[in-house]
């Protein structure tokens, strides 16, 4: 019977260590999903962050195709420009005399206007007077009663409590 005893707790210890071996791997496949959970959850968030930079960088990139837009325009204006200043070197030797003679012309016309222009601005242009009022302004008129006198500042929407 001892023997049968022995064997049978055999198996039991047999088992035992199977489920311990079996408890300890499904422990170790728990912390490899959980490493596993945290890589993806890292893996989405790098995902995230790379749609969002992916997004600044097309916003960046719009503006620096304005920007270039910009220069190109830039560029234009000043190729202009620098026609404007060689066509007009050739000029001013007859424009810049010709508009100090029509100024030296026109001062007598411009001083004449400046006197009899009104002085906008000048406070004083006659000495005060004394102020006469009619003698019936004076009297005074007694009513009784004397009437009220409301003073009403509107408001928004506050009317209905007036």
């Amino acid at each position: 019977m001892n023997n049968k005893k022995n064997f049978f707790l055999n198996i039991l210890d047999a088992r035992d260590t199977s489920i311990a071996n079996l408890r300890k791997s499904l422990e170790e496949k728990e912390i490899e999903l959980l490493k596993l959970e945290e890589k993806e959850i890292e893996i989405k968030v790098k995902e995230t962050a790379l749609k969002k930079m992916t997004q600044e960088a097309e916003e960046k990139e719009i503006e620096l195709l304005k920007l270039e837009e910009k220069e190109v325009i830039i560029q234009n204006q000043g190729k202009l420009l620098e026609k404007y200043n060689s066509r007009f070197r050739l000029w001013k030797y007859l424009i810049i005399p010709t508009e100090r003679l029509v100024n030296k012309l026109l001062f007598p016309f411009i001083k004449f206007q400046k006197i009899f222009a009104p002085r906008l601005g000048n406070l004083q242009q006659y000495a005060p007077r004394e102020l006469n009022l009619p003698t019936h302004y004076s009297n005074t008129i007694q009513v009784h009663p004397l009437p009220k006198i409301s003073i009403v500042t509107p408001s928004f929407k506050q009317g209905e409590f007036i």
